[in-house]
């Protein structure tokens, strides 16, 4: 199974090769779906996503792509990274690679016949992605398993109830109370395990390059009193809801 997220809110990946790689799949007889936005339906449409357990995804970086599936209680085969912008390895030539040989999806070096009840692949385009589904718009955190030890800086940081402890573990709890563009916990989490799969920029985007320096927040409060301001800011707002 190959799942093809097109991340229909933020548009962030390579629609011109996610089309191209579609086709190839189709193509090829390849058992496959293509998904609005992997991020809407790792929160709202769980049981879908576990369908999904280890299939080939085409998305984004594979740590945000493992994380989103944890959230799900599945993982994935493995992950195909096909964000716009990636500056990880040699692109240029991997795109081209892929995009022209569909045995790189394990699905066979030879062409069949498109299956009945599939878009025949030499009429798939850009317009035939899914649209978003609903208002929301899926940001928030995921969880880098691998790096996390849970030390509840994250959840102490954060403002809007975002996070959890479960049996000792950190936990997103409420993504819909994440503020839209604030990738604030990320930034002070010290092994880099907080993900938002839609930031523009590595590592809070799962991305292995530091584009952005972590923050010391230690550092901050006692510079600034910055968290008490922020938990005030907060209890004052809550006060004229």
């Amino acid at each position: 199974m190959i799942l093809f997220c097109s991340c229909s809110f933020n548009k962030l990946l390579d629609n011109e090769l996610l089309v191209r790689l579609v086709k190839a799949a189709d193509m090829a007889g390849a058992d496959y779906e293509v998904v609005d936005d992997l991020c809407r339906i790792a929160d709202k449409d769980t049981e879908r996503l576990k369908r999904f357990d280890g299939a080939t995804v085409v998305a984004c970086y594979p740590r945000a792509v493992k994380s989103l599936f944890h959230k799900a209680g599945c993982s994935p085969k493995e992950a195909i990274n096909i964000r716009k912008g990636t500056e990880e390895g040699d692109l240029g030539e991997w795109r081209d690679k892929i995009a022209l040989s569909p045995g790189f999806l394990g699905i066979g070096s030879s062409l069949s016949k498109s299956r009945e009840g599939k878009t025949k692949a030499g009429n798939f385009s850009e317009s035939d992605l899914p649209a978003p589904v609903g208002d929301w718009i899926p940001w928030y955190p995921v969880i880098d398993y691998d790096r996390c030890y849970s030390c509840g800086r994250c959840m102490d940081y954060c403002l809007f109830g975002v996070y959890i402890i479960e049996d000792g573990k950190i936990k997103v709890e409420n993504a819909d109370h994440c503020k839209n563009n604030c990738p604030a916990c990320s930034r002070v989490c010290p092994e880099k395990a907080i993900i938002f799969p839609k930031y523009p920029k590595s590592f809070i985007n799962g991305g292995l390059i530091d584009e952005e320096p972590s923050v010391d927040i230690d550092e901050l409060i006692k510079k600034r009193d910055l968290y008490k301001q922020l938990q005030a800011r907060n209890q004052n707002r809550n006060r004229l809801v």
